[in-house]
């Protein structure tokens, strides 16, 4: 094999490592942080669902691994039966995101009208460049018409 033969497979192969080095720095940055107001645009898009019965559209929003645990009429069930506080709600605040691996947990808390605030933590996790709901955890009320104790500034 000639010297020159020799030179261009060494500069074709640290050329190629170069390459995929800058591909690998591009992917990870694109997949940085994401913007809040993404994930609560997410959360948002479900919440209104919900309120407005559209359960089709918000079973599409959930993740697939949502969607392999439960069929759409179990979906439907569970929702009448757990979101009834968060279609009672005047309004809803986000918290701060918190990135937990791949997965991100959005605190929401709704304010009901009878001055009592519910707090919720969406798990929201990355599918096909999109942000789908993975999980919704809301607390089991057992006193109803009670505001959150502790001190307020």
């Amino acid at each position: 094999m000639r010297r020159a033969t020799r030179w261009s497979i060494v500069i074709a192969t640290f050329g190629a490592c170069i390459f995929s080095g800058f591909i690998q720095i591009r992917e990870r940055a694109i997949e940085k942080e994401p913007v809040p107001s993404e994930l609560f645009d997410v959360i948002q898009a479900g919440i209104l669902g919900l309120r407005a019965q559209h359960y089709q559209q918000v079973y599409r929003q959930a993740s697939s691994r949502y969607q392999d645990r439960l069929d759409f009429e179990h979906f439907i069930e569970t929702a009448r039966a757990d979101c009834v506080a968060l279609r009672q709600a005047n309004r809803w605040e986000f918290g701060v995101p918190k990135n937990d691996g791949q997965d991100i947990v959005v605190p929401v808390y709704f304010f009901l009208q009878s001055s009592e605030v519910l707090p919720a933590l969406f798990t929201l996790v990355r599918e096909d460049r999109a942000w789908k709901i993975e999980h919704v955890h809301l607390p089991v009320r057992t006193v109803q018409n009670k505001a959150i104790g502790g001190i307020r500034l």
